[in-house]
């Protein structure tokens, strides 16, 4: 046996940002075929603001959103009393 009992045989993980190769195999045949949906959605966006209709294009924009953003997180933070608080940040409708 290679390995150790309870040990990894890749300690490292996968780096940060590396694509699976079924997926990378999608992204390229979806960039082949035409746009990518995040594409879409920004074209939507901008077709929305330039008929000057704000709240369609800021439904495109909240859509698109996840692919160019990271996400918020919770966070802990400790006060002077040493009582951690939590924020929390959502988007409502």
């Amino acid at each position: 046996m290679p390995f150790q009992k309870g040990r990894s045989g890749n300690p490292n993980g996968k780096p940060k940002g590396a694509i699976e190769k079924v997926k990378r195999g999608i992204l390229e045949r979806a960039q082949a075929e035409g746009k990518l949906p995040l594409e879409v959605l920004l074209d939507c966006m901008r077709a929305a603001t330039a008929r000057q209709d704000e709240e369609k294009a800021a439904q495109y924009a909240a859509m698109a959103a996840p692919y160019v953003h990271p996400r918020f997180a919770a966070i802990a933070v400790a006060q002077q009393d040493q009582q951690p608080r939590q924020l929390i940040v959502k988007w409502q409708d």
